[in-house]
C-alpha cells in the first residue's frame, strides 16, 4: 500500500484503503462495517462476500481458502488479525486482484471477502484448478495449479477498463503478506510483458 501521510478523516473503503489504516485499530464492529452489508452465508463450507472470523467454534476453520473472481470486475479481500493484548485488530492485507485468489487464514484472523456477485470463497483443498496454454489472470500455486518453469507475462486486455490498481505480477513463497513474502514484482503497462 501507499501511505502518503494525509491526515483527513476518511468515511469510504477506498478512502481506507489509501492510506496508513495498517496502524489503525479496529473493533469487530468496525470490521464488520467494511463488510458493506454483504450477506456472509455459509453452505456446505462454501462462504459468500462478506465478514467471516477464523477459527474454534467460530465461522470458519483455519487454512488455506480460495477465494473465486472475475477476469472483468475487481474482487478484494481485507485479512485483519487480532491483538493478542486486546479484543482489537489491525489490517494485515488488503487485496485488490482480478480472476482468483488464495489466503492462507489463521486462527482469530478475520477476512472481509468482497468479490464480484456470484463470487464464493471455499477450501483450497476443494479447489479443481484447470488450466489452458493461456493462464489469466489470478494467484496460482507454482507445482500444483501451474507447472514450474519459466513464463512469459503480458497486460492482459478487456479487464483494463475496470482496473483501479495498477497491473503486476508478484512472485511470492506464502500468502501471509509479511516482509519476506513477496520474493520478485514487476508492474506492467498495456503492450508490456515480463519473462
Amino acid at each position: 500500500g501507499y501511505n502518503y501521510g494525509y491526515d483527513y478523516d476518511y468515511d469510504s473503503l477506498e478512502d481506507l484503503l489509501s492510506d496508513d489504516y495498517y496502524s489503525t485499530a479496529y473493533t469487530l464492529e468496525d470490521i464488520k462495517a467494511l463488510a458493506e452489508g454483504k450477506p456472509s452465508t455459509i453452505e456446505n463450507g462454501t462462504c459468500s462476500t462478506g465478514m467471516f472470523e477464523v477459527g474454534d467454534k467460530k465461522d470458519i476453520a483455519e487454512g488455506l481458502y480460495f477465494l473465486e473472481g472475475s477476469q472483468t470486475s475487481e474482487g478484494s479481500f481485507m485479512l485483519f488479525k487480532k491483538d493478542s493484548s486486546s479484543d482489537e485488530y489491525s489490517l494485515a492485507a488488503s487485496v485488490v486482484y482480478f480472476g482468483n485468489y488464495y489466503a492462507e487464514l489463521e486462527e482469530n484472523d478475520v477476512i472481509v471477502f468482497l468479490s464480484p456477485d456470484g463470487s464464493r470463497m471455499y477450501s483450497a483443498s476443494e479447489t479443481t484448478m484447470e488450466v489452458g496454454e493461456v493462464i489469466e489472470s489470478g494467484c496460482y500455486r507454482v507445482g500444483i495449479d501451474i507447472a514450474p518453469g519459466t513464463y512469459t507475462v503480458s497486460f492482459q486486455g478487456g479487464s483494463s477498463e475496470e482496473a483501479t490498481h495498477e497491473a503486476g505480477v508478484f512472485i511470492m513463497n506464502d500468502l501471509l503478506w509479511s516482509e519476506d513474502s513477496v520474493i520478485e514484482s514487476y508492474y506492467l503497462i498495456a503492450g508490456g510483458a515480463h519473462t
